[in-house]
């Protein structure tokens, strides 16, 4: 009983550990340092989606749609009156569909 006990905390432990691990399957960054959007594929199930400027005047975005439907997005937008010359940041978690047969994830995204 005592060695079953054993093997079912390890098992537990290492399903724990590896679900929590960041694993990146894919990731594109486009535009630069001070004006761009970034995607982050994670275990080919979520989608981590990023958008940044610290242009005044300036958004960026990016958006995530499956089938035509709008999943999220994040936006980064800088007021033009703004003074400081900080950095505007904004980001999305989109999980992807565990149905292999679903249409697929994607995103579009201005700069």
């Amino acid at each position: 009983m005592r060695k079953g006990y054993k093997k079912c905390i390890i098992l537990s432990l290492t399903i724990l550990g590896l679900s929590n691990t960041g694993v990146t399957a894919f990731a594109a960054t486009y535009g630069n340092g001070s004006n761009g959007v970034r995607n982050t594929e994670q275990f080919q199930v979520r989608y981590i989606g990023e958008a940044w400027t610290n242009h005044r005047g300036n958004s960026t975005w990016i958006k995530y749609y499956r089938n035509g439907s709008f999943l999220g997005g994040a936006t980064a937008y800088k007021d033009s009156w703004r003074t400081d010359n900080g950095m505007v940041y904004d980001s999305v978690t989109i999980w992807d569909s565990m149905n292999p047969w679903a249409p697929k994830t994607t995103f579009r995204y201005k700069l």
